[in-house]
Formats: structure tokens, sequence, C-alpha cells
């Protein structure tokens, strides 16, 4: 593409063992395309250079938020990272923000959340939501930062410290209960 099209490429410079950017935009701040302006939040955790974009109500959350669940660490990417991206940058961010991953995982991730914490009627509510988009041959429509705050576990990290520790995995804080649930979803079947 960017030979045929002349496009450039932005992203993170992190990520630059995959691809180089001609702008990395970790520190950028704000993103000028056109007219529209997006915030640029640098959360490392999947990968090194990992981005978030945020504009008009609109969350681009790429591989690092999906719907009930969080990126994988298998390319590069640290546990305990993607804890302080998800405790120190999306936490604070505005609730009302409708939120778009980069693939939709919802029917893998949401019953992982259900397996945690069966009584979470968020987590439940999400999932035959996103059931009857598929059974329709649509995606699931985006839920709001908020409605995440209710069902994934990944954002309730601190409020799944008990149950954790009922499993076996000693956590202190919200980190390390962050990182334990990395750690059990990787291994999770389901």
């Amino acid at each position: 593409m960017v030979r045929q099209l002349g496009a450039r490429v932005l992203g993170g410079g992190g990520d630059a063992r995959w691809y180089r950017p001609d702008e990395d935009l970790a520190g950028a701040g704000e993103l000028a395309l056109g007219a529209l302006r997006l915030r640029v939040h640098p959360a490392p955790g999947h990968t090194p250079g990992s981005v978030l974009y945020a504009w008009e109500g609109r969350l681009l959350t790429g591989d690092t938020l999906f719907w009930g669940g969080a990126g994988n660490c298998r390319h590069g990417g640290d546990p305990a990272r993607l804890a302080e991206t998800f405790l120190g940058v999306v936490a604070p961010l505005d609730g009302g923000l409708r939120v778009y991953p980069g693939h939709d995982y919802a029917e893998a991730n949401l019953p992982f959340a259900l397996d945690l914490e069966p009584g979470n009627a968020a987590a439940r509510a999400q999932l035959e939501a996103a059931r009857a988009a598929r059974a329709r041959g649509e995606e699931p429509a985006a839920t709001t930062l908020a409605d995440e705050r209710a069902a994934n576990p990944f954002l309730r990290a601190e409020e799944l410290r008990p149950e954790l520790l009922r499993r076996g995995l000693p956590c202190r804080d919200a980190r390390e209960a962050f990182v334990a649930l990395r750690g059990l979803r990787d291994a999770w079947r389901g």
C-alpha cells in the first residue's frame, strides 16, 4: 500500500520490529487527519508501541481493549505494562466513549468473564447481544467504556481480587490482579 498509494504509516514507534512508522505517535498527544482531530494515548502492553485513539465520543482500542477482554501479550508485549495501561490510561477515560476494538472477540471473551463471575448481569447481557448480532450476520454494536467497566474483568481487576485469591492466585493490588487475570485468560479453554 505504501508503494502503490504513497500512504504514510502512522503508529507507535515501539513496534518498529514489525513496521517502521513514518511518524511515531507515542508522544504525539494529538493527530490531525484533515479536519479530524484524534487524541492519541500511548497504551503499551499488547505490544510496546500500542496506542489508543479517541475522537468525537469514540475510542479506537486496536488490540489493547476488547469487548469483554484485553489484548494478549504474546507479540513482544508485557502483562505488567498492559496492567499499567488499563489502570493509568484507560481507567480515567470518559465512560461515555463508544469502544471500537480492532477485532470482535466478544463471544470468546465474555464466557471467561462469566466463568469468573457467573452472576455478572452486564457480561451476560453483552454476551447475549453479541450472539444475537452474530445470528443476524452482524458485528455486535459498540459498547461504551462504562459498559466495559461493568462487564470486562480486566477493567475490574481490583474487584476480582477475592475470586483470584480463592483460586490460589496471589495478588496484593489491582496491577497484580490484572496480571493474574491475563495469565488465567491465556490458559482458559472454556
